[in-house]
């Protein structure tokens, strides 16, 4: 597999590995931009809300102009009466109604320059308020167009990712199997075995390996080609599986060799089962098989067990043919 930015080849392990990482930057991105579009709503909601503030102080400076003009009319008023009181002259009232009336005239116009004043804080807030709304909202809309097109694009890496690792799965999974027979390559068979053992010691510690070897396969190439021989092994495994439980594991060994693994049954049952494998494989081949079987002993290795059936297998090699 090559990098489609480097142009280097790529281990099985890196190239699903970078497929991984490419679906994560792409959600990364996707939240990112989600999260600008909230922050940007978040803004236009702040910013309404300052706005009403402003407009509720507004309404409350009225209401305490309205209440500073009722107290200066009410001063004005009080001094008039006091004057008028005390004055005993018609021209000393004339004055305090005159004063009287200029300070009502000042305090008249202070409140029509606090209401232009307001007025005009009012009008600038209201004209610049729709642009500022309008301003946030597009860059909000601008953020939340780039956050689905940025799950458009999370969403097909993640799918390319997805076809990279299944291929690399469906690769690796195709090199575990012995294309030929159908059994399990050595390494990955070798796995399974294990796993039988460990399963067998957890359980009743009963597990036999058997290690079958194709009698004369090189007689059978020589005579009648190499497709008769690959007959005859394809037929084995066959015969194997048919006559097996279907979680028993085959594992093509070697050229001409299985090993197989049976748990939880004892070593004559295996015998029975190897007899009708036999029995198949020379009807529809004619040919044989030899085979040694070893069941698990105490605390030994798969290792130990496929030695120990290999030399019942050479054993059974060197006997006399029945």
């Amino acid at each position: 597999m090559i990098d489609n930015h480097s142009g280097t080849p790529l281990s099985r392990r890196d190239a699903r590995a970078s497929a991984e990482q490419r679906s994560l930057r792409a959600d990364q991105q996707s939240a990112d931009a989600d999260q600008h579009a909230a922050d940007r709503e978040q803004a236009i909601s702040d910013h309404l809300r300052a706005a009403s503030d402003a407009d509720q102080l507004s309404s409350a400076q009225d209401d305490d102009d309205s209440e500073d003009d009722q107290h200066t009319s009410d001063v004005d008023q009080a001094r008039l009466d006091r004057e008028h009181q005390k004055s005993s002259g018609h021209e000393v009232s004339r004055l305090a109604r005159k004063a009287t009336g200029q300070s009502r005239l000042r305090t008249r116009d202070a409140r029509a320059e606090r209401s232009r004043s307001r007025s005009d804080a009012a009008s600038d807030s209201a004209s610049s308020l729709p642009a500022v709304v309008d301003e946030v909202r597009s860059e909000a809309d601008e953020g939340r167009a780039r956050a689905a097109s940025d799950r458009r694009r999370s969403a097909g890496d993640r799918n390319s990712a997805t076809l990279v690792i299944e291929g690399l799965e469906a690769e690796l999974e195709a090199a575990q199997v012995d294309p030929l027979t159908g059994a399990l390559g050595r390494e990955r068979g070798e796995l399974a075995l294990k796993d039988e053992v460990d399963r067998a010691r957890r359980g009743d510690g009963h597990f036999i390996l058997a290690f079958i070897d194709l009698d004369d396969l090189k007689s059978l190439n020589d005579r009648d080609g190499h497709a008769a021989g690959d007959e005859a092994l394809r037929a084995l495994v066959s015969a194997m599986r048919s006559n097996l439980r279907s979680f028993d594991p085959i594992v093509r060994y070697g050229g001409d060799e299985f090993v197989c693994g049976v748990g939880g049954v004892g070593i004559g049952d295996v015998e029975r089962r190897l007899e009708m494998i036999r029995i198949a494989l020379q009807r529809d081949q004619q040919v044989g098989f030899s085979v040694g079987l070893a069941s698990l002993q105490g605390d030994e290795s798969l290792d130990e067990i496929i030695a120990r059936a290999d030399v019942q297998l050479l054993a059974a090699k060197r006997a006399p043919r029945r």
